[in-house]
């Protein structure tokens, strides 16, 4: 790969699997959690935190366009991403009780 490593770009990634994890995570599958945790992402990892890494990398100018676009965009996708959510989200689940990755309550079963 060519360019230069940024760490901010790793931190939002982490930030953006930490929400998810912390309303997703051994809960059930609800569309209001799915699109409170993708409101959030946008907010806080699209628009916060990447406005500040490129604030931090190319300067003030280009960020406060690309911060406009990016609202534009995600309020689009939004619908979108949290529908894809949910139905892979319940899917998943359904497989995994399925073939008893699961119990039905949820609880994970014991190793062997």
């Amino acid at each position: 790969p060519r360019g230069v490593y940024f760490p901010g770009c790793a931190l939002s990634a982490m930030v953006s699997n930490f929400i998810y994890a912390l309303l997703l995570c051994r809960r059930p599958v609800s569309i209001w959690r799915v699109v409170v945790a993708r409101a959030l992402i946008t907010l806080l990892v699209t628009c916060a935190l990447n406005y500040v890494w490129n604030v931090v990398m190319y300067g003030t100018a280009a960020s406060g366009f690309f911060t406009t676009v990016r609202l534009i965009s995600n309020a689009v996708k939004l619908p979108l991403y949290a529908a894809l959510i949910y139905i892979l989200g319940r899917l998943s689940v359904a497989v995994a009780i399925r073939y008893r990755l699961v119990n039905p309550e949820g609880a994970i079963p014991p190793r062997r």
